[in-house]
């Protein structure tokens, strides 16, 4: 219940971002936002699935594989629709380097989540199915995290 609570805030937090800081109007702002609420919004969802699937009484390892299968599945999404939204902005005039330079260890350990993901779901460790939803649960809000922190201070460096 937790998680749901910090991805609403995440949601929150937005559009006070949006609407306070007047954020939004280039190409670069609206993926931000955009990748922070289907972000965390996916969280929030996602954070109940296992216990509706589970109210369907289809067994406790079934539901959590079919859980972990729909989530892995929505998590490829959100990084195949991030990097699409991330090249449309880098051709707009207002794009910049924004994000972190060192991208690459924040891709491979998401790409290394989402493969575990896959795994578990397959039937591969089935043991470790909740410590798995819960690991790209708490990823997805990290990134959410650092894409927010990205937004919230873009506008801090002084002017050359």
């Amino acid at each position: 219940m937790a998680i749901a609570q910090v991805a609403a805030t995440f949601a929150g937090f937005t559009g006070i971002v949006v609407v306070f800081g007047r954020r939004g109007q280039g190409a670069w702002h609206r993926f931000v936002i955009k990748f922070i609420l289907l972000a965390s919004l996916g969280v929030l969802f996602f954070s109940f699935v296992p216990d509706v699937v589970a109210a369907a009484h289809i067994g406790d390892t079934a539901s959590w594989r079919i859980a972990m299968g729909l989530f892995a599945s929505y998590h490829v999404a959100v990084v195949g629709w991030s990097i699409v939204g991330e090249q449309r902005a880098r051709t707009s005039p207002d794009f910049e380097q924004r994000l972190p330079r060192s991208r690459v260890p924040l891709f491979a350990v998401g790409l290394a989540i989402i493969l575990f993901q896959f795994a578990v779901a397959a039937g591969l460790a089935s043991e470790l199915l909740p410590f798995a939803y819960l690991l790209a649960l708490l990823w997805i809000l990290g990134m959410c995290t650092i894409v927010f922190g990205v937004l919230l201070l873009e506008g801090s460096e002084p002017a050359a």
